[in-house]
């Protein structure tokens, strides 16, 4: 990440980031473009499509399918790097509480 977080701090600003009300425009005019049904996509693909002869919509079709699938998962990333944190930190909480308890066991606690 090219901010100096901990991954704690980068957490709380994804998930901060995801509930603005810019973000929430910004995802849902992208969806109406580009998402099922959008008008940008469908348009795009419409067009070449009723050029049959063009030996090269095939490929422009396929160009465009990637373009909206990168943008769909650019618009995913934010959300589900914030979860990769958090169970990122959840599993060092756990492995300290697990730590925590096999030395206490190891002493001959919890008798």
């Amino acid at each position: 990440m090219a901010l100096d977080a901990s991954p704690q701090e980068l957490r709380e600003i994804l998930e901060a980031g995801v509930h603005t009300p810019f973000w929430r425009l910004l995802c849902e005019h992208i969806d109406q473009e580009w998402g099922p049904g959008g008008q940008r996509f469908a348009a795009r693909i419409d067009a070449l499509a009723d050029n049959v002869k063009d030996d090269e919509a095939l490929a422009h079709i396929r160009q465009i399918a990637v373009t909206r699938r990168e943008m769909l998962r650019l618009v995913e990333w934010p959300a589900a790097e914030a979860k990769r944190l958090a169970l990122q930190e959840q599993k060092k909480k756990d492995d300290a509480t697990l730590a925590g308890l096999g030395r206490v066991i190891s002493r001959g606690g919890y008798r």
